[in-house]
């Protein structure tokens, strides 16, 4: 016997009067078996979650249709600041199965579905779905930057701006390009410029690899940078003339010659109740390796160097000081 949301919803087309309803009336008015047998067959959902979702849609959505315009306003409630039009292109283009620019419920409740898989594989089938931008069964480096900067746009987060780490140095946000490159480079394993779903899921798979390979090219960005600290930074610098400071500290201290215009970033920071450490990051690479060269002589004026590294080579560089010390 159904109950009286399934009497309310779900159609039986045996009863002559259903039928019709079944042929004309619009699919957001009911749920028509087939609809339901989809649903159950292709979803992780039951059926009393099922019709519990298809009430929801149908009070949203009264004629059976989420519209472009509709998705468009809902992402923009939750993402005020972001690019709603752009993302929404691309969420209609992964569950849209059938292109008439709007979901009927069972392509929502696919999308419903995907977003709550909890299976790896689940989840990067529908990762690569949302690459493969062409839907010509591979991903390039191109689709994967759209993707990267698509979700960049939809969270307001701008490429260049400074965050800090867990140690409070200072980091510009990389492109969207510039982390495709890195993720697209750990992935792609015999160099030829895409990825089949194959080398996608197979490349996820061994995800130390990939963090691995990650890290490489994120300590690359890092090269860079110093991290100073020493007793002549434990004094009060205007913020305003802190990289002439420290221009002026390096070239006395290391006896390289540094120009302040050869700091493209630069911080001096509290790290303690009286103790400073100051962050600089290198227009040039090649002054930036002949300073950390010099780093014993700086050690002599008391001036103390590290390179910054990012977290995974912090944790061995604590190890393998924890090991010396205990012999």
């Amino acid at each position: 016997k159904q109950s009286k949301l399934e009497d309310e919803i779900l159609l039986d087309p045996k009863d002559p009067i259903e039928n019709i309803k079944l042929r004309y009336l619009p699919t957001g008015s009911y749920l028509r078996p087939h609809d339901m047998q989809f649903c159950v067959e292709n979803t992780d959902f039951t059926e009393e979650e099922i019709f519990t979702w298809f009430k929801r849609f149908r009070s949203d959505c009264p004629n059976g249709k989420l519209t472009r315009a509709h998705l468009r306003d809902l992402v923009r409630q939750l993402f005020p600041e972001g690019d709603a039009e752009n993302f929404v292109k691309h969420i209609l283009r992964v569950f849209d199965t059938d292109g008439n620019d709007f979901l009927d419920f069972k392509e929502f409740l696919m999308a419903m579905d995907i977003s709550n898989c909890q299976t790896t594989q689940a989840k990067l089938n529908w990762a690569f779905k949302l690459y493969d931008v062409d839907n010509n069964g591979v991903i390039d480096l191109g689709e994967m930057a759209v993707i990267m900067e698509t979700m960049d746009d939809i969270d307001g987060v701008i490429p260049g701006e400074i965050r800090y780490d867990s140690n409070g140095n200072p980091e510009p946000l990389p492109t969207a390009l510039e982390r495709a490159e890195s993720l697209f480079s750990a992935l792609d394993r015999d160099n030829d410029g895409c990825l089949t779903k194959k080398e996608f899921m197979s490349g996820y798979s061994k995800r130390s690899l990939i963090l691995k390979r990650q890290d490489a090219d994120d300590q690359k960005r890092k090269l860079n940078c110093l991290i100073l600290f020493g007793p002549l930074l434990n004094r009060e610098v205007d913020p305003s003339s802190c990289s002439n400071y420290l221009s002026t500290l390096l070239t006395v201290r290391t006896g390289v010659k540094v120009d302040v215009d050869d700091l493209v970033f630069s911080e001096i920071k509290m790290i303690g109740e009286e103790k400073r450490s100051a962050f600089i990051r290198f227009q040039n690479i090649d002054l930036r390796m002949e300073v950390w060269s010099r780093k014993n002589i700086a050690k002599k004026h008391n001036l103390y160097m590290e390179e910054w590294l990012t977290g995974y080579r912090e944790k061995l560089y604590a190890r393998c000081k924890q090991l010396r010390r205990e012999g």
